[in-house]
């Protein structure tokens, strides 16, 4: 017989290891892992952008994500200095929604408590989901939303009728309103509006109510036309002048409808596919995506072997879902899975891998369901398992938010002379530039111009008044570097070059390596003597933060580091050319010091 106290302190212990016990460990160590590990600097592809709409008013590139970053505007109240950390701290919070409705959704698929529990770890501590949870990106508040319509539309959801049907369609609107790609959701948002409409005891009221809650949540829209005209507007890509501007940047023209990015490339579409895969398997560690094949055919083959299974016609349309979300949608993608690109890519697996773990969540429920688990073992099988797959993904993560391109930016911005320009390619370099002199206010005397921008009438006016320069017209869809290099020599502007996008600037105008940049000098001019440059490399790179330890290849931190590689590679090839071979040994010892280390064996297959 158990005295009162004792009675207590069992029914405490009963609670912590019962349910709700499992769901407070399970969240409560989301919470406390994302929270520890947000990014706070800039990081390569469009973080820098989203970063920067933290700090201030504005419209990012197409289609703007208008909830995302008007959420952002919202995150001035929250006492954190920087706006990458604001932005890296809202996407977590959407990031632990995400994991709340992935659980909901497995739950109301028919998975039990401990099962949904296991495929939200395996989710949550996912490489790719916990980088992009922890930093300033869009796809987790799409991947929230999406997961939020398979939860609503699930069999054993507890929304029913008017209610079920309205919450779709609020859903689907403001998913739309941060992501195109949601529109893929189609199959199983179309299956729970029938649903709800069905069961409503007035049909066509559902059916007014859904399409007036989708365009409720279509309104973040109508923000874009006044975050463009703000006087404290950041950045603004776009013309929004007038309606057409604003249909232009809604319907992605700028990019084209239904590409991913301006540059194409010829990728098959069973290459695509099979880097899908391969990051699934790699995300999960295999043992997801066994489970998630044990959990599609359990539930395509069984019939009412389980009081609470999904009818057949649900789960035919979960699949399609799942079909357009990943193969159909990656086989589509036109840029290639290889190199950097591939972390512009699989971005894009994040919605794939969310479905799918609703398959894995009852994979794991047709194996517990047969074991009957008792609750001390249910939570001590969950506790080990964050651990493991937290453990393993950690340094992944890491390299992920390595804030090499942040300090790539500061370490360019404090080596350049007064009034000084600087032209440019690659999102990392636009974007991280924009973020440190729009919304951090360093060296505004400076200007960084991207050539493969000039093209679009509003960024080259732009820079033209920015720069009080007469910039040239395009020629199709291309401006002259050649013409641009004139403009701002001919000015007296300092003028450096990121990297040689042109091939044009080397054959006009003499160039040598200046630390992370190229020194271009007016027509007729000649370099310094090498060791002139060695010396001017040496003094810049005695002030530059340098990495700690090599980036891997494929990153952004490794395409940063190939900036610090490339001026000592350059200053060996001039000392060999005139016979100082101990300097050139010299140079190529510094060169291999800041050399990035090939990734690890499984993904180098995808980027060879």
């Amino acid at each position: 017989m158990l005295s009162e106290g004792q009675g207590g302190r069992h029914e405490t212990l009963a609670w912590l290891v019962g349910p709700k016990g499992l769901m407070l460990l399970l969240f409560g160590c989301i919470a406390v892992v994302y929270g520890a590990t947000l990014s706070t600097e800039v990081l390569g592809g469009d973080a820098g952008e989203f970063a920067t709409l933290a700090g201030g008013p504005g419209v990012a590139h197409p289609p703007g994500y208008p909830l995302y970053t008007m959420l952002l505007r919202l995150m001035d109240f929250v006492p954190i200095a920087s706006p990458a950390a604001r932005a890296s701290f809202l996407t977590a919070v959407m990031g632990m929604g995400a994991a709340v409705a992935l659980f909901r959704a497995a739950i109301a698929w028919g998975a039990e408590p401990l099962a949904a529990g296991v495929a939200v770890v395996i989710w949550a501590f996912a490489p790719l989901t916990w980088s992009l949870s922890t930093s300033p990106e869009v796809f987790v508040l799409n991947a929230a939303l999406c997961v939020c319509m398979v939860a609503v539309a699930g069999p054993l959801s507890p929304h029913r009728g008017t209610l079920r049907a309205g919450l779709l369609g609020l859903l689907a609107g403001l998913a739309l309103s941060n992501h195109h790609s949601a529109v893929l959701m189609a199959p199983i948002g179309f299956y729970g509006l029938v649903v709800g409409i069905r069961e409503s005891v007035a049909p066509l009221r559902a059916l007014g109510v859904a399409l007036g809650a989708a365009l409720a949540g279509l309104l973040p829209y109508a923000l874009l036309a006044s975050q463009a005209a703000s006087p404290e507007a950041l950045w603004v890509w776009g013309d929004f002048t007038a309606l057409e501007g604003l249909a232009h940047h809604i319907l992605r023209a700028d990019f084209g409808t239904l590409q991913l990015g301006i540059r194409a490339d010829k990728v098959d579409a069973w290459t695509q596919v099979g880097a899908l895969t391969i990051a699934l398997m790699e995300q999960t560690y295999w043992i997801g995506f066994i489970a998630f094949l044990g959990g599609t055919v359990w539930l395509l083959s069984a019939r009412n072997r389980f009081a609470q299974m999904p009818p057949r016609r649900a789960v035919v349309f979960l699949v399609v879902t799942l079909v357009c979300v990943g193969p159909l949608f990656v086989s589509r993608l036109n840029l290639s899975p290889v190199g950097v690109a591939a972390r512009v890519v699989e971005r894009f697996y994040l919605l794939p891998l969310t479905i799918g773990s609703v398959f894995v969540a009852l994979g794991f429920e047709g194996w517990f369901r047969r074991l009957e688990l008792r609750n001390d073992v249910q939570f001590s099988i969950l506790g080990a398992l964050i651990t493991l797959c937290a453990a393993m993904s950690f340094q992944q993560v890491r390299e992920h938010h390595r804030p090499d391109v942040s300090r790539y930016v500061e370490n360019v911005l404090v080596s350049v002379p007064a009034r000084a320009v600087i032209m440019g390619t690659e999102d990392h370099r636009l974007f991280g530039f924009l973020y440190h002199q729009a919304a951090l206010g360093e060296r505004a005397d400076v200007q960084y111009l991207d050539p493969t921008m000039m093209h679009y009438d509003w960024y080259r006016h732009r820079m033209a008044e920015r720069t009080g320069l007469t910039l040239p017209e395009p020629e199709g869809e291309t401006v002259s570097t050649v013409a641009i290099a004139d403009a701002v020599l001919s000015a007296g502007r300092p003028l450096f070059v990121t990297n040689i996008f042109s091939s044009g600037i080397p054959k006009n105008f003499a160039t040598y390596p200046a630390g992370l940049l190229y020194r271009v000098l007016p027509r007729g001019s000649s370099p310094p003597h090498p060791l002139e440059v060695e010396r001017l490399n040496a003094e810049l790179f005695d002030h530059y933060w340098l990495p700690e330890y090599p980036a891997v290849v494929g990153s952004w931190a490794g395409l940063v580091a190939q900036d610090y590689v490339r001026p000592w590679e350059q200053l060996a090839s001039a000392f060999s050319a005139i016979g100082m071979g101990d300097r050139a040994e010299g140079c190529r010892h510094r060169a291999d010091a800041l050399r990035p280390t090939p990734a690890p064996t499984f993904r180098r297959r995808l980027t060879r």
